[in-house]
């Protein structure tokens, strides 16, 4: 061996030659970082929060409506937001409206947190009509403005939970307005870290600061006693879409005012809409004989009020224009 020879240091990739080899260091320690970071996010994803679980199962949960095992049975979808989960008995209103129909009856939930029509509006559209999935009905959940149009404000979850390549032209049209919300979607898209970082943050708030929790059902309350802002243009073009997509695959739309401690009026706009549609509307006093004590927060029920209203509201609606092949009384109202 030649005593005077030079050691040829070791060749790095192609990608990092342009770089001075310090800056490639700190490059490459970042990039490993960031995927040792998404590789554990990914690995607890699941069990981060009972929400995140329930995203990750809609295809599952949709599809359920459409196994075997159901056949000659029929099925309504019931789709809306945390008021879902904590104001209506999945079993309660099964049982409740197979007595009623005298038929089998199957229902599914979606009630992902803090959400509204836009994000509904995707996930009916990527995991029933995308996956052409017929449930006879369903049946859509809200109070005040949930059904307006108005863009998500969830973006970061729309790529990861809700949306597929057939969901883009939507997407353009009305959430996705700026590059940097283009961006946020594509990187969320990819990255579980990027999409929960916020749940981690309320979490870890929740962990440290004292009744954190508290205040956040505070600020719902206020957000409640609020009046609407006279000026908002209130309009409903993104329904419409929907309803006229359901009518086509023969699937009937149903709109339920859940009942809330401090309800705000319906708006002409939408009960128009529902006239000029032809589907059926179910407003909170036609169903609920709750009382303000029945609430825990002033907008989710509490357990014995829940089973009350879920056999109140399946005994309500008028199930003769859902099913119309079927024979059946006229419905219950209080």
């Amino acid at each position: 061996m030649n005593p005077t020879a030079t050691s040829i240091p070791p060749s790095r990739p192609p990608w990092l030659r342009w770089l001075p080899p310090t800056e490639a260091k700190v490059l490459g320690f970042v990039l490993g970082t960031l995927l040792v970071s998404e590789l554990a996010m990914r690995s607890v994803e699941s069990r981060l929060s009972l929400d995140i679980k329930h995203l990750q199962q809609f295809e599952k949960i949709v599809a359920r409506l459409d196994s075997q095992e159901i056949e000659n049975t029929q099925t309504v979808l019931v789709v809306g937001n945390s008021l879902v989960r904590e104001g209506i008995r999945q079993e309660t209103f099964r049982k409740t409206t197979a007595n009623q129909i005298r038929s089998p009856f199957a229902v599914e939930r979606l009630h992902p947190d803090s959400t509204a029509f836009a994000e509904w509006y995707y996930a009916i559209d990527r995991f029933v009509l995308t996956e052409h999935r017929s449930p006879n009905a369903i049946v859509l959940v809200f109070q005040g403005g949930h059904l307006r149009d108005a863009p998500s404000h969830h973006v970061n979850e729309l790529g990861r939970y809700y949306c597929g390549p057939e969901q883009l032209p939507d997407l353009a049209r009305f959430d996705l307005r700026t590059l940097e919300q283009w961006l946020q979607f594509c990187l969320c898209s990819l990255s579980s870290s990027l999409t929960n970082h916020d749940r981690v943050e309320r979490r870890a708030l929740n962990s440290f600061i004292p009744n954190y929790r508290d205040g956040i059902q505070e600020l719902n309350r206020r957000s409640q006693r609020q009046n609407p802002n006279a000026d908002e243009v209130v309009s409903y073009h993104r329904l419409s879409k929907l309803i006229q997509l359901l009518q086509a695959r023969q699937i009937a739309t149903v709109l339920v005012e859940i009942p809330i401690q401090n309800p705000t009026p319906i708006d002409p706009e939408l009960e128009q809409l529902a006239i000029d549609k032809d589907i059926l509307l179910v407003r909170a006093t036609q169903v609920s004989t709750l009382t303000p004590h029945d609430f825990t927060d002033g907008l989710h029920m509490n357990a014995t009020a829940a089973e009350r209203y879920s056999q109140e509201l399946a005994n309500a609606i008028d199930w003769r224009r859902i099913f119309p092949t079927l024979s059946l009384p006229l419905p219950i109202t209080n």
